[in-house]
């Protein structure tokens, strides 16, 4: 898996999917869980790309 933290954007939920493999001809959907740290990681990443917040 990866995320690409750099290109933020919105789509509907009703896009998503479950991420699968191809087994025999036909998909096989997983759960796939983050650990805190990979999360972690990816919000990091995303607040990298985002614009600094102004100063006071």
């Amino acid at each position: 898996m990866w995320a690409k933290c750099d290109m933020i954007t919105t789509i509907g939920f009703s896009r998503i999917t479950r991420p699968y493999d191809r087994q025999n001809g036909s998909r096989k959907y997983v759960s796939v869980r983050l650990s805190d740290a990979d999360l972690d990681a990816v919000f990091a990443g995303v607040r990298a790309y985002l614009p600094a917040g102004k100063q006071q």
